[in-house]
């Protein structure tokens, strides 16, 4: 195998691992917002501090599905043989950015060749 043919694969995989943890992330999150379902599915019988809670796990899990579905995007750019889902437009409504910043983010994902290429801005591991 070529060592750019190597390089590619190992990409690939690598943005692959990261989606696949991601959607892990984004399921844990998912099932731990609907824990209280558990116990009484009404959100109106919740106490004050519940709801608080609730809010918060709630946060969390849009936040997980942004990073799932920003991850998603940059794979489908990255590898047009993965249809690009969701679409910017969607992503960005999940976390009210207005369509100039849309339009920005789109053309540096489109610049972008690998992950070292990231501005140092970019949210980390950490960050997730």
């Amino acid at each position: 195998m070529a060592p750019a043919e190597v390089r590619s694969s190992a990409e690939l995989y690598r943005r692959l691992r990261t989606c696949t943890e991601s959607c892990a992330a984004f399921r844990v999150a998912n099932t731990e917002a609907r824990a209280y379902t558990v116990d009484d599915a009404d959100l109106s019988h919740l106490t004050p501090v519940q709801i608080e809670e609730q809010i918060r796990l709630t946060r969390t899990l849009l936040n997980r599905l942004y990073r799932y579905g920003s991850d998603l995007r940059n794979l489908s750019i990255s590898n047009p043989d993965f249809v690009p889902v969701p679409g910017m437009e969607e992503i960005g409504n999940i976390v009210h950015e207005s369509a100039e910043e849309r339009r920005e983010m789109e053309e540096s994902a489109k610049r972008l060749e690998s992950m070292d290429d990231l501005p140092e801005s970019f949210p980390s591991e950490e960050k997730r």
